[in-house]
């Protein structure tokens, strides 16, 4: 039997910088954030159909070997008795005017878990905030024109070893320091893997992003027509690619739906790649599978993970067909996924050397908003990515927002009147 301990969230959270904690019983405390979820941002991406060009197709390169992990059969549910506790943090601006829209889905965390560093998307600048402190300690104006100038559309951000920054666009990445001078960058042209398919309604370039010593570019590349996902390994300096084909992930290009009429291609994506770099390795994930590959960086071995979950479906079921004639087939076969379960990314505990993973089912209403509410799961990892528990977390109505753990606690993203907050999850199992 799992104990809830809940605050009535809305009303305590972010009136001062103190921490506050609040302890309420059972389950009647079902709609935890059902108050608060309005100023709470989405962090799951949110499936639309939108406007773009007609692509074009190529065939894909040769792939490599897959080596495949099996898991074992059965384990003990390490959340089966989770609890937890609630405090609300606010962080002192020290005045200044933070331009954070789109909440913390550009932003990293220093590798000691002490500094929180968040793009402005606008002005391109970076705001690093103390999370020991709570307050704001410095920023970082970063040009958009100029030999240090970065990309005008930044879609990816990271810290890099070495007090080093890297950022990303869809197929720019670069390499800069805290001087906000370019130290490196290189821009894929249609010569590199030029065998791909190169289509505005799919990016060539998913989840593009430098290896943290910076010698390596990895990207993922999904091609719908032949169902086939890759990951792409690029060396910069050498100018030398290789692609490695991840077969059990070739189901959800199932998920990914189009549609053109006239020069507009109407797209729904239920297939969102996702990629975590790590030292000495990279989490390949989506949304639509519990399922995850694992890059050794050193060896180049990949693993295939097949976690299998018992409180909620293992994959996403795709349509009978993803072959769309009309619009209105988009949106129908959009709308046979939207009540699926939905996974997050990974998330590392370096306290407990566990990985977390949220996952959500929304609701069954004829509302499909944002604001709908959602049945939310809890699952954890070892470090080799073998299930060790997993719960639902009925006194939430929607998942933490671009949640991250310091000290061993859950940091979960709030804006509250443009001004940086947290709700700080403490979990006892």
């Amino acid at each position: 039997m799992r104990k809830a301990i809940i605050p009535i969230f809305l009303m305590i959270i972010f009136s001062c910088s103190q921490k506050e904690e609040t302890k309420v019983k059972g389950p009647k405390q079902a709609n935890l954030i059902s108050k608060a979820a309005s100023i709470l941002p989405d962090p799951e991406p949110v499936d639309s159909i939108i406007s773009i060009e007609l692509a074009k197709e190529e065939p894909p390169k040769e792939p490599e070997l897959v080596v495949i992990d099996e898991l074992s059969p059965s384990y003990s549910n390490l959340l089966e008795n989770l609890s937890f506790t609630i405090d609300s943090i606010l962080v002192d601006s020290n005045e200044t005017l933070l331009y954070l829209p789109w909440g913390l889905a550009n932003a990293d965390l220093s590798s000691d878990n002490k500094f929180l560093y968040a793009l402005n998307t606008k002005s391109n600048k970076i705001y690093q905030f103390d999370l020991d402190r709570l307050e704001l300690v410095d920023s970082y104006q970063f040009e958009r024109e100029g030999p240090n100038s970065v990309p005008p559309k930044i879609w990816k951000f990271q810290l890099m070893n070495g007090q080093k920054i890297g950022f990303a666009d869809y197929q720019f990445t670069g390499i800069y320091n805290f001087q906000t001078q370019k130290l490196f960058s290189y821009q894929f042209s249609e010569k590199d893997f030029s065998n791909l398919l190169d289509a505005p309604t799919i990016p060539k370039y998913e989840s593009l992003q430098l290896s943290l010593d910076g010698k390596r570019i990895f990207f993922l590349h999904k091609n719908v027509t032949q169902e086939k996902v890759y990951l792409g390994i690029f060396d910069p300096e050498k100018e030398e690619g290789k692609l490695v084909e991840l077969e059990e992930f070739a189901f959800l290009t199932q998920l990914y739906f189009s549609h053109t009429e006239g020069i507009t291609h109407y797209v729904s994506n239920f297939a969102d790649l996702g990629m975590k770099i790590e030292e000495n390795r990279a989490l390949i994930y989506s949304k639509g599978t519990s399922k995850v590959y694992l890059y050794d960086l050193s060896s180049g071995s990949l693993t295939f993970k097949s976690p299998q979950h018992e409180l909620v479906p293992n994959d996403q079921i795709p349509p009978f067909s993803n072959k769309i004639s009309s619009n209105q087939e988009v949106i129908d076969a959009s709308n046979s996924l939207l009540f699926q379960i939905s996974y997050l990314n990974f998330i590392y505990d370096d306290q407990r050397k566990m990985y977390f993973r949220f996952g959500s089912i929304m609701e069954k209403t004829e509302d499909h908003s944002p604001k709908t509410k959602k049945d939310v799961y809890l699952f954890a990892y070892d470090q080799n990515l073998n299930l060790k528990g997993e719960t639902k977390i009925d006194e939430l109505v929607k998942v933490p927002s671009y949640p991250f753990f310091k000290d061993g606690k859950l940091w979960s993203y709030v804006n509250v009147e443009d001004e940086l907050g947290f709700a700080v999850f403490t979990f006892d199992f």
